[in-house]
């Protein structure tokens, strides 16, 4: 592996990592739940929304980084690929 893939593919993981984030704030979701705070559940809820787009963001740039420099870019992408 060159130092070039290792690099894609660690920026790849660190941005899986960051999911850990997602956890903490579902593990808070049902304490609040569990409590009934209706006011927690609604703003960890929103957080949640928040946040996911976010980190799908980062992810889905670093998976097409990581691909592109692993795997490569394919001449002529099947049509049927974005259905």
């Amino acid at each position: 592996m060159t130092s070039e893939n290792w690099s894609v593919m660690n920026d790849l993981e660190d941005a899986f990592s960051k999911i850990s984030a997602m956890d903490f704030l579902l593990e808070q979701l049902q304490e609040a739940a569990d409590a009934e705070d209706n006011l927690a559940v609604v703003d960890i809820s929103t957080a949640l929304n928040a946040y996911i787009a976010v980190y799908t963001k980062n992810y889905d740039e670093k998976f097409r980084v990581a691909w592109n420099q692993t795997v490569g870019i394919p001449r002529e992408l099947p049509e049927n690929l974005l259905d």
